[in-house]
C-alpha cells in the first residue's frame, strides 16, 4: 500500500507521533511519504531551544529520502503563527498534482482544522478516492485564549465542517479531551470520532538494566538512592519553579532523594536556584533514541503542569509517574501507573513525590502497571492498526 502523510513541520530527529506511525507503517512493507514544508516547528526560542539538534529552521525545498522515507519538502506560499490555535496555518500551492502524482492508496493528514486539511477534502480524485484520515492532536487551550478558540471553532464549522465530514474515512483524536474538543469547540459529531493515543515505538523506549547502572555511575548515584526524572524545556510554565521548592523540602527529610532535570533551560533566572539546590542535576537535551537510558536510571518521573509524549517513554521503561491536572495529563494515569496532582502547588507535588520516595513496593508495581499499559495498548504495534483501512 502506498501511504500519504500531511503535515504542516516534520522533525524526525524528534522523533513525534508522525515519525513512529511511518516507522511502523514502513515495517509493515507499505510505501510510505510525506509532504510538508521546507521548515521545523517554530518552537519558542528556536535558535536556543533546537538549533543545535536540528539546524536552521528553515531548511531546503525539494524531494529528499529521510530515515528511508520518501519526504516532499515544500516551501508554503504563507506561514500564519496564531498563539491561540495548537497548529499553525500553512499555505500551499499545487498539493493536488503532487498528491496525484504520488497517487496514494491512504492519505494520513496530521490536523483537521488546518488549511493542508481543507486543500485535501477540496480536491476531487479522478480514478480512485484513497482512504482519508484525519487526525487531530489538539486541546486545553489557554484559559485567556478559549474565546479565541471559539470564535475559530465557529467560522470552521460554518465554512468547513461539512467539507471534512463528506471527504473523511475515519477521523482521529489522540485524547478523550481533543475528541471533547473537536465536538464542543468545531461541532464534529460525537460519533464520527474515534480515539488513539499516541504511541510509543518500543524498539526506542525500554527499561535497560545496564543503563541504570552506567547512568548513576555516572551522575554518582547509589543504588539506594531514589531519583526523580523530569525531561522537557525548564521554564516557570512547566512548574519547574514550584517542583524546586518541593524538592527542597523533600531533601531536608531525605537525603538520598535527587532530581534530574532534562532539557533546554527555557528561563535564564532558573539556572541560579537549580545550581544552589543540592542535589538537583541539570543536562541538557539529549537524541530521542537515548532517553530510555535515563528513564532505566530514575526511580519516577514528574511533568508538573504540561502534557508530553513523555509520559508514555517514561512508561514504557517502567516508570510510574506523577503528572498535571490537565484532563489530558489525567488520562495518562488510569492504570493505576502513578498520580495527578490536584493543582500546581508546592505542597501537592511534595505529598505525591513523598508517597512515591517512601513506597518501594508500590513504585515497583505502579512501573510493572505502566509496561502493561503500554504493550496492551499503547505501542506502535497495537495503535498502527488504528491508522490503515
Amino acid at each position: 500500500m502506498r501511504i500519504l502523510h500531511l503535515i504542516n513541520y516534520y522533525q524526525p530527529k524528534i522523533g513525534y507521533q508522525e515519525f513512529f506511525l511511518a516507522k511502523k507503517q514502513q515495517e509493515l512493507g507499505h510505501e510510505v511519504f510525506f509532504i510538508t514544508s521546507d521548515r521545523y516547528f517554530p518552537f519558542h526560542n528556536y535558535k536556543k531551544s533546537y538549533e543545535g539538534l536540528l539546524g536552521p529552521r528553515i531548511i531546503k525545498a525539494g524531494k529528499f529520502i529521510e530515515d528511508g522515507i520518501t519526504v516532499y519538502r515544500k516551501k508554503p506560499l504563507l506561514e500564519i503563527l496564531l498563539p491561540f490555535i495548537t497548529n499553525s496555518f500553512l499555505f500551499f500551492r499545487n498539493i493536488k498534482n503532487l498528491i496525484y502524482q504520488i497517487n496514494p492508496d491512504l492519505i494520513v493528514c496530521h490536523g483537521t482544522t488546518i488549511p493542508l486539511a481543507i486543500q485535501l477534502a477540496k480536491i476531487q480524485f479522478k480514478s480512485k478516492k484513497p482512504f482519508i484520515i484525519y487526525d487531530d492532536h489538539q486541546g486545553y487551550p489557554a484559559k485567556n485564549k478559549v474565546w479565541l478558540h471559539k470564535l475559530f471553532g465557529k467560522i470552521f464549522s460554518f465554512f468547513f465542517l461539512d467539507l471534512i465530514l463528506r471527504t473523511k474515512d475515519r477521523i482521529i483524536a489522540t485524547s478523550y479531551d481533543t475528541k471533547r474538543t473537536l465536538i464542543n469547540t468545531y461541532g464534529f459529531p460525537q460519533n464520527q470520532i474515534i480515539t488513539a493515543p499516541v504511541g510509543i515505538d518500543i524498539s526506542t523506549f525500554y527499561y535497560s538494566k545496564r543503563s541504570r547502572k552506567k547512568i548513576r555511575d555516572v551522575l554518582k548515584i547509589s543504588e539506594d538512592s531514589v531519583l526523580c526524572i523530569f525531561t522537557g524545556k525548564i521554564s516557570y510554565f512547566k512548574g519547574i519553579k514550584e517542583l524546586i521548592r518541593s524538592y527542597e523540602r523533600l531533601k531536608k527529610e531525605y537525603d538520598n532523594f535527587y532530581l534530574l532535570l532534562i532539557g533546554f533551560l527555557q528561563d535564564e533566572k532558573l539556572v541560579s536556584e537549580i545550581k544552589t539546590t543540592d542535589g538537583i542535576i541539570l543536562l541538557d537535551s539529549v537524541p530521542n533514541n537515548s532517553l530510555y537510558k535515563y528513564y532505566s536510571a530514575a526511580d519516577f518521573a514528574i511533568w508538573p503542569n504540561h502534557v508530553t509524549i513523555s509520559h508514555f517513554e517514561a512508561m514504557a521503561c517502567r516508570l510510574p509517574i506523577i503528572v498535571s491536572n490537565l484532563e489530558v495529563a489525567k488520562e495518562r494515569v488510569v492504570w493505576e501507573n502513578g498520580f495527578f496532582l490536584n493543582s500546581l502547588s508546592v505542597d501537592e507535588i511534595y505529598e505525591k513525590s513523598k508517597l512515591m520516595i517512601i513506597n518501594q513496593p508500590m513504585r515497583k508495581q505502579m512501573g510493572e502497571r505502566a509496561l502493561k499499559a503500554i504493550n496492551n495498548e499503547l505501542s506502535w504495534d497495537v495503535i498502527v492498526n488504528k491508522f490503515l483501512p
